[in-house]
């Protein structure tokens, strides 16, 4: 096994294994499965899938056979994490709960490693995280600030059941064509949205 990529927080880590010899046969999709589960030192887990990969590099070499097995992971916290693998094989085990035999070679291997602050800024999407559902109806960066309507700064999205209405006045530069004939001639109108809480 080895680990590759950069240790730090929102940074892609990839885990790289070795197996027997296999090929794209539907047996090695099917009888196979791996997962990984990293554990934070806070008790926070994360289990994490793993794929076949032929020879590690697929899709530059259009290998079709090979023995890399590789997992990746996105680690949403820094500190210490641990990792143990379980390579199992069955008839249809990739698609069923079942424990499943162990398939050996790397079947129970494990290791730590430590995550840092990523040392990314700005646009970057590993300086905001990965998008998380924010239990409403949008998705947010788990590591960014909370968002703001139109760059307005604080304002937020929905509105909480304490705020008034907010009134803005939109330009006809910014809204859908159409919209600012609709608005008679102004080059800009003023709009309201209610609360809905």
């Amino acid at each position: 096994m080895f680990l590759s990529g950069d240790a730090m927080q929102w940074h892609k880590l990839t885990l790289n294994f070795e197996s027997q010899n296999m090929s794209e046969a539907p047996s090695t999709f099917m009888d196979h499965r791996l997962d990984v589960t990293f554990t934070h030192e806070s008790g926070a887990t994360v289990k994490v899938p793993g794929y076949f990969a032929a020879d590690g590099d697929a899709a530059n070499s259009g290998a079709t056979s090979g023995n890399v097995w590789k997992v990746h992971f996105t680690p949403p916290l820094t500190g210490d994490w641990t990792w143990e693998a379980a390579f199992r094989a069955g008839d249809d085990i990739a698609v069923s709960t079942a424990p499943g035999e162990s398939a050996g070679y790397f079947d129970g291997d494990s290791g730590s490693f430590s995550v840092d602050d990523s040392d990314k800024t700005g646009d970057d999407l590993r300086a905001k995280g990965v998008l998380e559902y924010d239990g409403g109806q949008y998705l947010s960066f788990a590591g960014a600030a909370p968002r703001t309507f139109w760059g307005i700064r604080g304002s937020t999205i929905p509105p909480t059941a304490t705020t008034t209405p907010h009134t803005w006045a939109i330009s006809s530069r910014a809204t859908r064509p159409g919209l600012a004939a609709k608005a008679k001639g102004s080059s800009a109108r003023s709009t309201t949205w209610p609360n809905r809480m």
